[in-house]
């Protein structure tokens, strides 16, 4: 059995290395190898069109100045043309006084190094707060090495994070550092999938180093909420902005003067309630009081957190930010005795919550949680176009923090389980002698996917969504577009059409050739990535359903048509059905695509990846026709 000596002198020895490797790509400004000059490409990603070499900030405290500055150091490997771009450097920054920039640029010449000064930088005022220092390197060809530094001061130490130790070209060596005075105790919130190489940190002043190591280059992919949220970066809050528990942070919101205080005074509300009827506590009260709400009230786009006013003014005004509409909501719920809390959020363009960082900054938004009996419902009325059990798509994200007397809560935001809902069906016949399609279709879209139709048309007339109709289906030539459904938030949203389509139909020989399939689920697979790093999210669950009723003329029969297929993703995520029949009049096709889970790990990705193929590739499969015998 080892000893406990050799345990940790192997342990040390160990970080010692991680060191070695650290500081063997580290450089003082300056200082560039002839093996960088020398590359041609970077082993780890040899499609890099650039490599940043060296990424290093390091940020402190100026006392005499009472100033947070940030020092900055970077190295760019260049490799082809295309990279050409990143020799245009302009660094914005707000106080003008003791900023400063050094910039070179390294070729190899002859087996030397030839270094290349910047001396040209153009210095321009943008507005009393904003100005810029703007740079062009010169001498760059393939193969040199750009290298530039800087340092920049503000009061605020959020104008320098979060620190990205990822971007989208591959990074060899990213450092961070922070080295602030004790009084400004921050706490560290690491993103991303990629852990760091170095930590080190001392816990009684607000010192941190952070290092990593060939951090592959960011590669945007479909179906993700925000991107920001994936990249692997680092931010700090300062410490005494945290609270030791939610708990703590529950009670600390409602203490708040103008929201907990003021959400409680039911008296004061019951003097302007706009329903006069004996509300019960059931499904069809919590129904009526919403709908009251979300037509009483024209939302200003701004998602907030409290009343701006006193509830009295915010309702007579009858525009509000979402807290406002909400919060009244909810004191209407109360009145008529259902149970409802406020429930603190964070939108898809915020980011997603962390529930072990106990932080109020994380939230940006307000929605209703309530409850009656068993049953439970998220509310939010910032729109009478959506029913009272559809919140937006950006709360859809992550879990929601209910604020209640007795203790927090938290919830998934698809709660109410939204999906997205359509249902396809045309009849089309086929003229041969003029080698058309021509039939009639109907969309019905329900859920979610009928309430954001509403919402995203709501201020345009029909004539301009007919454009939009015909701009979906840009391969056939459609008539006769009609629309319900807009007006009301608990109506499927109905579009009919006819339509002539003159590319599916042709003749070969004795033979006819068509697709049935004339309108497609999707005309490429969004995930063209082999492998994939980030995970996948739907949003909602998917319910597309297409039916193909398809009349073929007299003296015609079917001498091939394309296979039945079931795909099903793994776990019951989801499945694609082609099924595929003949008629008395011809042929019916039926075709199901359903996503059932909203989120699917990246192990879960090749799954999908192939039932996306096989959707593309049966979209354009042939049913071959000749004359009867």
């Amino acid at each position: 059995m080892m000893s406990k000596s050799l345990i940790l002198c192997l342990l040390l020895l160990a970080v010692n290395n991680v060191f070695c490797q650290l500081d063997s790509l580290d450089r003082e400004f300056g200082q560039v190898s002839i093996e960088d000059l020398k590359m041609e490409r970077y082993d780890k990603d040899t499609s890099a069109n650039a490599l940043i070499l060296l990424d290093k900030g390091k940020i402190g405290y100026d006392g005499g100045r009472g100033l947070i500055y940030m020092d900055y150091h970077a190295q760019i490997k260049i490799f082809n043309r295309d990279a050409f771009y990143l020799a245009d450097f302009t660094l914005p920054y707000t106080i003008s006084k003791g900023t400063k920039i050094e910039a070179n640029t390294y070729q190899l010449v002859d087996g030397s190094v030839k270094k290349s000064v910047v001396t040209e930088v153009i210095q321009d005022k943008l507005s009393d707060e904003l100005y810029t220092k703007q740079i062009t390197f010169p001498g760059v060809v393939e193969g040199v090495v750009i290298e530039y530094k800087y340092r920049v001061f503000s009061n605020s130490l959020a104008d320098f994070l979060p620190w990205y130790f990822q971007s989208f070209l591959p990074v060899r060596y990213s450092e961070f550092k922070v080295n602030i005075p004790g009084a400004f105790r921050l706490k560290p919130r690491l993103y991303g999938y990629k852990e760091l190489d170095v930590y080190q940190d001392k816990a009684s002043d607000a010192w941190h180093d952070m290092r990593m190591v060939h951090v592959p280059a960011f590669r945007e992919e479909p179906y993700i909420k925000k991107i920001d949220d994936h990249f692997s970066k680092i931010t700090f809050e300062y410490e005494s902005f945290f609270a030791d528990s939610w708990e703590d942070l529950n009670k600390l919101i409602l203490s708040v003067k103008g929201f907990g205080e003021t959400f409680k005074r039911l008296r004061t509300i019951k003097r302007f309630l706009p329903f006069k009827e004996d509300l019960k506590q059931n499904e069809e009260s919590l129904k009526r009081i919403h709908s009251i709400v979300s037509n009483h009230f024209k939302w200003n786009g701004l998602y907030t957190l409290s009343f701006s006013d006193k509830p009295k003014k915010v309702w007579n005004s009858k525009v509000g930010a979402s807290a406002d509409i909400n919060l009244l909501l909810l004191m209407f719920l109360r009145s008529a005795d259902i149970t409802a809390h406020p429930v603190f959020l964070s939108t898809v363009e915020n980011g997603v919550v962390n529930p072990d960082y106990v932080t109020y900054s994380q939230f940006n938004a307000l929605a209703v949680y309530a409850k009656i009996e068993d049953k439970e419902y998220l509310l939010d009325a910032t729109s009478s176009l959506r029913p009272f059990n559809v919140i937006p798509d950006g709360y859809l994200n992550g879990k929601g923090l209910v604020v209640r007397e007795d203790s927090a809560l938290w919830v998934p935001m698809h709660l109410n389980k939204e999906i997205e809902i359509q249902t396809l069906t045309t009849d089309l016949t086929l003229d041969l002698e003029e080698e058309i399609i021509n039939g009639n279709a109907r969309i019905s879209s329900v859920g979610a996917l009928a309430a954001n139709t509403r919402i995203v048309f709501n201020d345009n007339d029909t004539t301009d969504f007919r454009e939009t109709v015909k701009e979906m289906y840009t391969d056939v030539d459609l008539d006769s577009i009609s629309i319900t459904g807009l007006d009301d938030a608990y109506s499927n949203v109905q579009v009919r059409f006819n339509y002539e389509a003159e590319d599916h139909l042709e003749a070969v020989g004795q033979r006819f050739y068509f697709s049935p399939v004339v309108f497609k689920e999707m005309e490429q697979n969004p995930f063209k990535l082999q492998e994939r790093t980030l995970p996948i999210d739907f949003i909602t669950p998917i319910r597309d359903k297409y039916i193909f009723n398809i009349t073929i003329p007299d003296g015609y029969e079917i001498e091939e048509m394309p296979k039945q297929e079931k795909y099903l993703i793994d776990n019951g995520g989801g499945e694609y059905v082609y099924q595929i029949e003949k008629t008395s009049q011809g042929l019916r096709l039926l075709i199901r695509f359903n996503i059932n889970r909203v989120f699917f790990a990246p192990h879960e990705y090749p799954s999908i990846r192939e039932m996306f193929n096989l959707i593309i590739s049966k979209q354009e499969e042939k049913v071959v026709l000749v004359r009867s015998k």
